[in-house]
């Protein structure tokens, strides 16, 4: 009998072996991250504009881009939706909406943010949007970029600005000495579509070997008696040495 049970357990083990699988691990080939679906880039407004207007001229170009639609949100500082609109790309990568966002409320930061279908972001612009009634009257602006008392050498250097309000969106930006005369100029066409937003503008000037204190000076030419309107102008000093 004992012999017997032996035998019996014997043949039960022999099957158990016979007839266990052992299971293969299933690879999940999947990838981890969405597949690339070409670049999007924002053109205007450039970084740093304030908008008075109710509506906002976005445009950008793309690149290598493989989706069909895209979504433009306009966001507060708490990320919460101001507006939105869905962007078509042109044939040739271009695309430009107008974004009517009704903000009418006290200056505040804005992002302009460029979503995916899959919800990437793919681009984004800071703003700074408010109401018409915190826009100061007339034709204004400002020189940025050098500050009042900077020491400038070398050929050329950069000139930043914003400007708001100026006819056709063009004005004058001039170096001059002391007693008034013309070391360089250049006429500025600011991007301001709809005139009455802050937009920001650079410029190149050349000192022409000048060296000694020097005015930058912009202002904008009313069409209507040729007066100048100011917007902005700082002292500088001119050294022969770059820097």
């Amino acid at each position: 009998m004992r012999r017997l049970a032996c035998v019996v357990m014997a043949l039960l083990l022999s099957l158990a072996a016979c007839n266990g699988t052992a299971e293969t691990p299933v690879i999940n080939s999947t990838p981890s991250t969405e597949p690339l679906i070409g670049d999007v880039s924002i053109v205007h407004p450039a970084e740093g504009s304030i908008i008075y207007s109710e509506l906002l001229w976005v445009d950008g170009e793309t690149s290598d881009w493989q989706g069909e639609t895209f979504n433009l949100q306009l966001l507060d500082l708490d990320d919460n939706l101001i507006a939105q609109a869905k962007i078509q790309p042109e044939s040739d990568g271009t695309w430009q909406v107008t974004l009517e966002h009704g903000y009418q409320g006290e200056p505040i930061e804005a992002t302009l943010v460029i979503v995916s279908n899959t919800e990437q972001i793919l681009a984004s612009r800071s703003v700074v949007i408010a109401g018409m009634a915190y826009r100061p009257e007339g034709v204004f602006g400002s020189i940025t970029l050098p500050i009042s008392g900077s020491t400038l050498g070398g050929d050329s250097f950069t000139v930043q600005g914003t400007a708001s309000g100026v006819f056709e969106n063009s004005f004058v930006v001039a170096l001059e000495t002391p007693d008034g005369e013309v070391i360089d100029q250049e006429v500025v066409t600011a991007f301001n579509p709809f005139y009455v937003d802050e937009m920001p503008w650079e410029a190149e000037l050349e000192t022409k070997g000048y060296i000694g204190i020097a005015t930058i000076r912009a202002y904008a030419i009313a069409p209507s008696d040729g007066r100048e309107a100011p917007l902005g102008s700082v002292n500088i000093t001119i050294t022969d040495a770059a820097g």
